[in-house]
């Protein structure tokens, strides 16, 4: 749950410093000195993989949330999925995500490549959950779908 006053997004982007902070190699519990030979201090997270950072990707669903990824210097997912409408075609908005991205991430100075990816979510309306859940926006009255048996897997 969100603190308070505090948005999903907010939250998502605080649980990810924290991530990246663990995955860099950085102090993230307290040792036990009774497990631990003695000793204390903060110990990292282990086995440490030094290039794990480089490969984290964030799902942006807006323009301004792909900019945000470059400036955090992480890999932008895009996807089928996006929050804003400008007026302009789909592809076109897809396209203007992509290149603020690559923008933002050579003004920010990083020193290796981004990554970018699309993808396309398909999410299968199989009962009146699915529909309940889902919706079908597309389709305003989905009482006049066709119905059709759910598969068994």
């Amino acid at each position: 749950m969100p603190a308070y006053g505090e948005t999903a997004a907010d939250m998502a982007r605080r649980h990810t410093a924290v991530f990246r902070c663990a995955v860099s190699g950085a102090g993230m519990a307290e040792a036990e000195p009774r497990y631990a030979g003695g000793g204390s201090g903060v110990l990292p997270v282990l086995p440490h993989s030094p290039e794990l950072g480089r490969r984290i990707r964030w799902g942006a669903g807006s323009r301004a949330t792909a900019v945000w990824t470059a400036e955090q210097g992480m890999n932008l997912m895009g996807s089928t999925l996006l929050t804003e409408d400008t007026g302009v075609p789909f592809d076109q908005l897809q396209a203007e995500q992509i290149t603020m991205f690559r923008q933002a991430w050579a003004a920010a100075g990083h020193q290796h490549d981004p990554r970018v990816s699309v993808s396309r979510s398909v999410l299968p309306i199989v009962d009146e959950e699915d529909r309940r859940s889902f919706g079908l926006s597309a389709v305003r009255d989905a009482d006049t779908l066709p119905r059709r048996p759910r598969p068994r897997c």
